[in-house]
Order: C-alpha cells, then sequence, then structure tokens
C-alpha cells in the first residue's frame, strides 16, 4: 500500500459510526499473509507491510496503523496503535465515500458549463516477463498517466506492478484482494484502474510535478519478500481489547 493510498484512507473516516461491540474472532482462518518491504525517496528508513488476505477479509499493517476490510460484516476499520484508538464505518458507505470525493473532484476540474463524461478507467500496459519475485513467476506491467493536484499543479505518475497468477489464492479471497486494490488504485489515481489478473508482488511508483526538472521524481517501492500459508491467528480481523472509538477516546480527554 502506497502511503498516499494510507492517507486517503484516513480521510475518508474523518468522521466514524457509533463504537463496535467488543468482540474477538476465536476461530483461526486458513489464509495467506505477504510480508512486504517498503520504501520512499527521501522519506523514513525502510519499514515493512504485513497483508493477511482470508476470504472476505484483508488487514494491512503498518508502522502508522492498521487496516481492517471485513466484507462479511459490512464494515471497514482503521486502528491507531500509537493511541489504541479505532475509527470505522460501513464497507460500502467508504466505498460510495470515495466515489463522491472522485466524482466531485474531476467536477471542479472540468471548465465551466463542460459537460465532459469521467474518464475512461485507466489501464497497465503488458511490458513481459518480469522474473522471479518471493519464489514466483511474475509478469511486469506499466502504466502512466497525469493528474491535477491543484489547480494549474499536475503531477505525472509512472506506476509498474509484476503480478503473479501462481499465488492460486481461493476465489472469495482473490475477489476480496481485488476489491480493495481497485479502491486504492481510485485514491491514488484519482479514477478506476484496469489491472490485468495477478496479485502484485513488486510495485514501484514515480510522481513529478511536469513543471520540475528530470530526476526530482519522489519513488516509492514495496515489494513481497515472503509468502506464508495457513492459519491466520484469532483476532487478526477484530478489533483488539483495550481500543476505544476515536472521537469518544478524544472527548474523554477534553473533558479531563
Amino acid at each position: 500500500m502506497s502511503l498516499v493510498s494510507w492517507a486517503g484512507l484516513l480521510a475518508a473516516l474523518l468522521t466514524s459510526d457509533p463504537p463496535l461491540p467488543a468482540a474477538i474472532d476465536t476461530t483461526a482462518t486458513l489464509g495467506i499473509v505477504l510480508r512486504e518491504v517498503h520504501s520512499m525517496t527521501g522519506g523514513a528508513a525502510t519499514d515493512t507491510l504485513v497483508t493477511s488476505l482470508a476470504p472476505g477479509r484483508v488487514r494491512v499493517s503498518h508502522r502508522d496503523g492498521d487496516a481492517i476490510l471485513d466484507e462479511p460484516n459490512d464494515r471497514f476499520v482503521l486502528l491507531s496503535p500509537a493511541d489504541k484508538t479505532y475509527r470505522h464505518m460501513s464497507l460500502a458507505t467508504w466505498e460510495a465515500r470515495i466515489r463522491e470525493a472522485l466524482e466531485t473532484a474531476a467536477a471542479n476540474r472540468r471548465p465551466k458549463g463542460s459537460a465532459e463524461p469521467p474518464p475512461d478507467s485507466l489501464r497497465f500496459e503488458a511490458e513481459g516477463d518480469g522474473g522471479p519475485i518471493a519464489g514466483y513467476a511474475c509478469q511486469r506491467f506499466h502504466l502512466f498517466t497525469q493528474r491535477e493536484i491543484f489547480p494549474g499543479e499536475v503531477e505525472a505518475i509512472e506506476q509498474e506492478i509484476w503480478l503473479t497468477r501462481d499465488l492460486d489464492l481461493p476465489g472469495t479471497t482473490y475477489a476480496t484482494y481485488r476489491r480493495v486494490v481497485a479502491n486504492l488504485d481510485r485514491i491514488e489515481l484519482d479514477t478506476p484502474v484496469g489491472r490485468p489478473p495477478g496479485v502484485a508482488l513488486r510495485t514501484v511508483i514515480r510522481r513529478r510535478g511536469i513543471d520540475h526538472p528530470p530526476g526530482s521524481e519522489e519513488v516509492e517501492a514495496t515489494e513481497v519478500i515472503a509468502v506464508e500459508r495457513g492459519p491466520i491467528p484469532p483476532g487478526t480481523f477484530s478489533i483488539p481489547p483495550g481500543y476505544t472509538l476515536a472521537d469518544s477516546a478524544a472527548a474523554s480527554r477534553h473533558a479531563r
């Protein structure tokens, strides 16, 4: 997950639904865990991401927090380990907010009075063999686009992905993975993105203002270094004990 995508997740959850009932999933679930390294030009040292995939559920753990997508319970949760708080909302509502935000942004960028339709989906172009990553054969794909960040400020984005079809995820697990990736692509690129089938084991994103000199781009890279199959520990997709709703925690501190 890119940091731009992570910021988008946070922005989508500035408000939260009422507190969730305290409940821990006590059953281990068969699934897959992707351990990744993440780096960014000019940023902090290389850090790690852990993505847990199970039928209908995904959890992404990052140094800034954890995101949990839970389809059976129609909820999207962000955990903040720093202050042991969480935010959450209906998964369907979260996706609707992403669509509304992008549609509003696109409308604001169009000239006044223009009836220009929404842009077609961006699509990755095949670049050929990508070699093995974490023991799995990959194919490399490439995408280039531009987006307006602010009026008059345009950013060029180049993204390369290395996809494997050899992980053999169960159908429901793969469908959930694709759902998450589709939402993150929309946050990152401001429009729907057509991805080829497969699981991304390496992603490289280059961003540069079009009026900035060549070589000044920001480069962000994520690569899977280990793939683990087996039982995912109970509670992985639950809110940990001791966590409180973010807005409730803030109100409690203010009252003291």
